[in-house]
């Protein structure tokens, strides 16, 4: 069962991205920019599974988009069934860490978008080029080990 700690320092006031456990419990408000799960106390998501690492993976929300990335885990992460190294969460998606399960939702609300650095948009034309770029990371498989 998920446990998170308390605030940390860089804790925002609204979160962008609920966590939800599958098999029950309160979902978990992903409120500040990084967080660490694992079955160790220093893990900010504690995870109560012998199948889990101390250390499994982390979450990162930079500029709204939330990426996972696992951590050398024993059991692995999976996004949607299939085991990532690494990869871009879109509300929605089931994410595994071993046995644990969850859903991957948006908060109550939009998220908050940064404030634009040029004139802002009109009507439905795009701007040339994003003022904020956001780094992309795409779910890669993880690839067999050859022993």
């Amino acid at each position: 069962m998920p446990n998170p700690k308390g605030p940390q320092p860089e804790t925002r006031e609204k979160a962008d991205f609920l966590l939800v456990p599958l098999h029950g419990g309160d979902a978990i408000p992903l409120t500040r920019p990084i967080y660490v799960l694992g079955r160790s106390r220093r893990a900010d998501i504690q995870l109560r599974s012998r199948a889990v690492s101390k250390l499994h993976a982390v979450l990162v929300n930079s500029g709204g988009v939330l990426m996972i990335r696992d951590l050398g885990s024993t059991n692995g992460t999976r996004v949607n069934g299939q085991k990532v190294r690494q990869g871009i969460l879109l509300p929605g998606d089931k994410v595994a860490l071993a046995d644990i399960k969850f859903r991957v939702e948006l908060a109550a609300g939009e998220p908050e978008q940064p404030e634009l650095q040029k004139t802002e948009y009109m009507g439905s034309v795009p701007p040339l080029e994003d003022p904020h770029p956001s780094p992309v990371i795409k779910i890669v498989p993880a690839q067999r080990r050859k022993r």
